[in-house]
């Protein structure tokens, strides 16, 4: 199962760095059938599915991602900002400060905040809870059927990001810069290998021990 993940995976990069939404979000539904607890994916999923503007789903999408995993600051704000549109703004400013209480400066997330109490005061103080359709499972239309044209050998070939920091001991978080993107962004698991994705742009990775 690892070659295959490994190689989806690398589609999955190639599709987001194409901007080929459909087929990134296919992807996702093919990882997240064999892992379904990936939380990177997941936010990966809910990124694909706000270019989309199927705003619903990739907010469950998040929702599943902070289920996993609610220590990662870009997830929230991700979440905010598809609430944002939504207009409920109430959550989505609980989003973005949730988001800054993981990183304190992560800028972007304090003006999302001000944009979305200055739209609610425009507002009128109106936007709130929308009633939910049924939640069985995401991408319902869809499912998880599993999809034809892939081929399933060949390794993904890690790389692409630097270890910026001294190794730490767990647990402290570990610093990385995205070679593809040149942001950075923590990683707070102690768990080594551990593949993971740069929030921002999806670029895949692997954080091995160190020696």
């Amino acid at each position: 199962m690892a070659d295959k993940l490994d190689r989806l995976y690398e589609d999955l990069d190639d599709a987001l760095r194409d901007r080929e939404w459909e087929f990134a979000l296919s992807i996702c539904k093919r990882i997240l059938k064999l892992d379904p607890e990936d939380d990177v994916t997941w936010n990966t999923a809910g990124v694909v599915l706000t270019k989309m503007g199927r705003y619903k789903e990739a907010l469950r999408a998040f929702q599943k991602a902070i289920d996993l995993n609610p220590k990662v600051a870009e997830i929230w704000y991700s979440r905010g900002a598809v609430l944002k549109k939504m207009k409920r703004y109430p959550e989505a400013m609980d989003s973005f400060n949730n988001a800054l209480k993981i990183d304190p400066e992560m800028e972007k997330a304090l003006e999302r905040y001000r944009e979305t109490v200055d739209e609610y005061r425009r507002a009128g103080g109106r936007g709130g809870v929308e009633e939910e359709a049924e939640e069985e499972g995401l991408f319902e239309e869809e499912g998880f059927e599993e999809e034809e044209g892939f081929e399933e050998e060949g390794l993904f070939e890690e790389g692409g990001f630097e270890e910026e920091a001294e190794e730490m001991e767990a647990p402290k978080p570990v610093i990385i810069t995205c070679v593809r993107c040149g942001k950075k962004f923590k990683i707070t698991s102690p768990k080594r290998p551990l593949k993971f994705r740069c929030p921002h742009c999806g670029k895949s990775g692997m954080l091995v021990k160190k020696g």
